[in-house]
């Protein structure tokens, strides 16, 4: 964030933390965190009762982020997953995850790719100075 414009900070603070958009009919929404937070957490393992607040949104599908994790799960008719991370994957240490979605039938198909981290890890260690705490993720 120190390489960060003050200008650049505020139009990144200005932006919405989700967004809904129509394909095919279906409403989808794609948010950081949860539909109602940017700071969720939200794993498959998740409370029934997070689950449930999905059933009081309109949108069909949702896409979430923030935990770094893969995740699909359906529930009270609505679709729920996250696709992973490529740049801090979390739960497959050394592999970039991604997921696509299929814009006719909404089927969400997972990847998991090796990649040369330790270009990347010093690239880190070098911004960071001082806590290391994405190379601490990442390692």
């Amino acid at each position: 964030i120190e390489q960060l414009s003050n200008k650049q900070i505020d139009f990144l603070l200005s932006l919405n933390h989700s967004k809904t958009i129509e394909i095919n009919k279906k409403l989808i929404k794609i948010s950081h965190g949860s539909p109602w937070s940017p700071f969720d957490y939200i794993y498959s393992n998740s409370s029934e009762e997070t689950f449930k607040k999905f059933s009081n949104c309109k949108e069909d599908i949702f896409i979430l982020g923030n935990t770094h994790h893969q995740m699909n799960v359906k529930k009270y008719s609505k679709a729920i997953f996250n696709p992973g991370s490529v740049g801090q994957p979390r739960d497959s240490k050394g592999k970039a995850a991604w997921a696509t979605l299929d814009k006719k039938n909404f089927k969400v198909d997972f990847f998991y790719e090796k990649y040369n981290k330790d270009k990347l890890l010093q690239k880190v260690k070098e911004i960071e100075k001082q806590n290391h705490y994405n190379y601490r993720v990442l390692i």
